[in-house]
């Protein structure tokens, strides 16, 4: 099994049939590592098309591949919830990957930011 979830980078070579992505392209993916046992900690990567989307020339490979796992982690808490326009919702930590992105997707949801309470822990290390 090779471990990872996340990779961010430039399209190698595609397989037949896939027409959304060419070489070169850069792209931000999320692996199927749990079911396929094949993750993203290598120098090449080959997933299926459904899983990678392109990159925008103005997000950088390092920021790019922090986002899948955390941000799909976040969105699906949020939906979990079904919550209505204006209900308040406490986010604990709102400072790691996780509840950074989930304080933003509570925002959009919410419309009102006065419903969204976030509560962080403050770095005591320094």
């Amino acid at each position: 099994m090779i471990l990872g979830w996340d990779a961010a980078g430039i399209v190698e070579d595609v397989g037949d049939g896939v027409t959304d992505f060419v070489g070169g392209d850069r792209v931000v993916l999320i692996s199927e590592q749990p079911s396929s046992g094949r993750g993203t900690h290598a120098e090449l990567v080959a997933v299926p098309s459904t899983q990678i989307v392109k990159l925008p020339e103005t997000i950088n490979f390092v920021t790019a591949a922090a986002i899948p796992l955390a941000g799909i982690t976040a969105l699906q808490a949020v939906k979990a919830l079904s919550l209505s326009p204006g209900q308040l919702i406490l986010i604990n930590n709102p400072l790691g990957a996780v509840g950074g992105f989930a304080s933003q997707i509570a925002l959009v949801v919410q419309k009102s930011p006065e419903r969204v309470v976030v509560k962080g822990v403050p770095n005591e290390t320094g």
